[in-house]
C-alpha cells in the first residue's frame, strides 16, 4: 500500500511523528529556530498530499491552489483535525 505523502511544517514532538509515520511518508521542515516563508511552503505542497501544520502557521489560497491533488492540512494537538479543501479560482 502506497502511504500518502505529508509534510511537517514546524516542529511537532516526536511521539507524534512516530505515530505519523505508521499511516504516511512524512518530510519535515529542519528549521527549528525560524517559521517557514511563504514559498517555502509552496515548493514543499507541490511534492505532498497533506500539510501537518499548527495554528500558528497560514496556509492562503495561493498555497492550497499550488497543488491539486493537496488533500487536506492543519493538525490540532488532542484531536483527531484534517481540513479537506475546496479550490478557489
Amino acid at each position: 500500500m502506497i502511504k500518502p505523502k505529508v509534510f511537517v511544517v514546524q516542529p511537532v514532538f516526536e511521539e507524534a511523528l512516530e505515530e505519523l509515520r505508521l499511516i504516511a511518508d512524512i518530510e519535515i521542515f529542519p528549521q527549528i529556530d525560524r517559521m517557514m516563508q511563504k514559498e517555502e511552503i509552496i515548493k514543499a505542497v507541490r511534492r505532498n498530499e497533506y500539510l501537518f501544520t499548527l495554528g500558528d502557521t497560514v496556509i492562503d489560497a495561493d498555497i492550497i491552489n499550488e497543488n491539486p491533488d493537496l488533500k487536506g492540512e492543519r493538525a490540532a494537538i488532542g484531536h483527531e483535525t484534517c481540513r479537506p479543501h475546496t479550490r478557489q479560482s
